[in-house]
């Protein structure tokens, strides 16, 4: 399984949003950026231009969720393969957590920037977990503790998921 983003203006992704309808598409939003996701067993993005990803492990449906948190973790070469044992089974330390709807960890097909994204209810459910969930704090220390494992320093960008009327 693939997942493809795109960012731009609102006016211009809905639009592309709507053409492929019957596609697996997101739509998210923050006060400085507009993302399209699209998840597909396809090896072709049906964006022009997106950033590309292998889903390395997945659970939940996105759609299913208001509040997301994608983290961009750049790593060396050393560090990927490091990465992808430690989170692959990710997804599954999110059983019972309130609040909590989906997940996805991403190896970049080009580059070196792989992407955790979390969904969710809300974001005070986000905030509550990041708060109080030991497996949290272990991702925050991780970072921490490995950045000779990294090339540039990891960041968080939250989103809304724009519902739009059909």
């Amino acid at each position: 399984m693939n997942l493809y983003m795109t960012s731009g203006t609102k006016n211009f992704l809905l639009p592309l949003m709507e053409k492929f309808s019957n596609e697996n598409i997101v739509l998210m939003q923050n006060s400085q950026n507009t993302l399209l996701v699209h998840e597909t067993e396809s090896k072709k993005s049906k964006f022009q231009q997106p950033k590309s990803y292998h889903i390395h492990d997945s659970t939940g449906d996105l759609h299913r969720s208001k509040f997301i948190a994608i983290q961009y973790i750049p790593l060396t070469d050393e560090g990927k393969p490091i990465f992808e044992f430690k989170f692959q089974q990710f997804s599954s330390n999110f059983t019972n957590t309130i609040g909590f709807r989906a997940a996805r960890v991403l190896t970049p097909m080009k580059g070196h920037t792989y992407v955790i994204i979390t969904a969710w209810d809300s974001e005070s459910s986000y905030k509550n977990w990041e708060s109080t969930n030991p497996i949290a704090k272990k991702i925050q220390e991780e970072q921490s503790n490995k950045k000779e494992l990294l090339s540039d320093p990891a960041y968080t960008s939250f989103y809304y998921i724009q519902t739009t009327d059909k």
